[in-house]
């Protein structure tokens, strides 16, 4: 149960660092968008790069995840429902009572 709360307290502080990482970065690639470029070696055009890479991966990532996500969501459900069909089968899962 305590692992349970650590783990979702754990889910939406990472979500939450993800989205501020996500806003963070776009806003800074709409501040410098128009900067005054030095040129080919201009440090915030790398940056500006590095930034749009970075959402590119994330967004990427994120696709696969979801993905993953559903379907071991799905195979955890059609375990369950096995279990409950298969083993509750039984006068013990049925809650039958004898009387001898």
């Amino acid at each position: 149960m305590v692992k349970n709360i650590i783990a979702k307290i754990t889910s939406v502080f990472m979500i939450a660092f993800l989205l501020f990482s996500v806003i963070i970065s776009l806003y800074f690639i709409i501040e410098e968008h128009n900067h005054d470029c030095s040129g080919e070696d201009c440090p915030v055009c790398q940056m500006i790069q590095m930034t749009e890479e970075n959402l590119k991966t994330l967004d990427s990532s994120l696709l696969v995840y979801a993905v993953i996500i559903l379907m071991f969501k799905s195979i955890i459900k059609t375990a369950d429902n096995f279990k409950a069909l298969v083993l509750d089968n039984s006068l013990i899962g049925e809650k039958v009572r004898i009387n001898i």
